[in-house]
């Protein structure tokens, strides 16, 4: 039995979203970490937090967007171009031999989006389908 595995490199971080702005901001010594007022106003102990300034996925469509918070749309970038470093084929990828593993954290911006609009709307069969899936602890691995 052979075991084979094969690793690109994919990022979307404070520091860019490509390996290129990446390179460039460690180089200059760009930190990516800003201060943040609204977490001034809501009353952190620290307001520092990281931004991924400018982020726009142009390979999701709009039906795809939909079910991905943010965070999800970052990590197919990522992922993306993990893909694309690696040279994998898309016909190798969809084998019955080739697998991905993927790791995440959970992420409260969803849920606190749908009880907003819960709030606002009243009543659960107003809200869409794909607000289930967007807080769903396990939403990148699901997408992805």
């Amino acid at each position: 039995m052979r075991r084979v595995v094969i690793t690109g490199i994919g990022a979307v971080s404070v520091l860019g979203s490509t390996q290129e702005e990446i390179a460039k901001s460690l180089y200059i010594g760009k930190s990516g970490i800003y201060f943040d007022e609204s977490r001034k106003r809501l009353g952190f102990r620290s307001c520092l937090t990281g931004r991924i300034p400018n982020f726009s996925s142009s390979t999701l469509s709009r039906k795809q967007k939909k079910t991905m918070p943010l965070f999800v749309q970052q990590c197919y970038e990522a992922t993306r171009q993990a893909i694309e470093d690696a040279k994998i084929s898309s016909s190798v990828l969809s084998g019955s031999r080739c697998g991905m593993v993927f790791g995440n954290d959970s992420s409260a911006t969803a849920a606190f989006a749908l009880s907003q609009k819960c709030a606002i709307v009243s009543k659960t069969t107003d809200l869409g389908s794909h607000h289930v899936f967007s807080v769903m602890n396990s939403t990148i691995t699901m997408n992805l």
